[in-house]
């Protein structure tokens, strides 16, 4: 089966201009940029945790072409969630060169 077949979704990576906060890091501001992708979500664990509010934390993988320009300041939106992109992205390699790019989700609610 081709990697076109199985990336029978749309992820949305939403990227915004980059600003610098007052300690010199670096954190989306400004415009919204959205780009469209053919993807494949998995969902890899979830987790609840019950302190001052209760949190669930979900935690999923995204597979996408291996042209996707993402980094770890964009958000994904896909299944009808809003993902914050945890860590950065992974190409995946075959002797043929970039055969797809998985990226590490987070979703909190």
């Amino acid at each position: 089966m081709s990697l076109a077949a199985l990336l029978s979704e749309t992820a949305t990576a939403i990227s915004y201009t980059d600003s610098t906060d007052e300690y010199g890091n670096t954190v989306p501001a400004g415009e919204e940029t959205r780009t469209d992708y053919p993807a494949r979500f998995e969902q890899l664990s979830t987790d609840e945790t019950i302190r001052d509010r209760d949190t669930v934390l979900v935690d999923w993988r995204v597979f996408l072409p291996p042209d996707a320009a993402i980094t770890p300041y964009h958000r994904i939106e896909g299944r009808g969630h809003l993902f914050e992109v945890v860590g950065l992205p992974n190409v995946h390699h075959t002797p043929r060169g970039p055969h797809h790019l998985e990226v590490h989700l987070r979703w909190v609610v």
